[in-house]
């Protein structure tokens, strides 16, 4: 396993609040571990945005080539 820079960060300030060093809260210590699923929730609300406020147009253009992309499966299978 590779480790980070959060990784690396969030474990120093793990060993400096154990060993008293620092007297934050246990929030702010975890605080560098939880940055990489802050970002995959960020970018899935983005996501899901960009999804919700999608114009009639676009998602009709979307299923149609959903479409055509099932058709193009079904006839390279029907050639084999």
């Amino acid at each position: 396993m590779k480790i980070t820079f959060p990784m690396l960060l969030g474990l120093t300030f793990v060993i400096l609040k154990l060993t008293h060093v620092i007297d934050w809260s246990w929030w702010w210590v975890l605080l560098p571990f939880y940055g990489l699923l802050a970002l995959a929730a960020l970018l899935y609300a983005i996501a899901g945005l960009m999804y919700l406020f999608e114009s009639p147009e676009d998602r009709k253009r979307r299923k149609a080539v959903e479409a055509l992309g099932r058709y193009g499966n079904a006839l390279s299978r029907s050639r084999r």
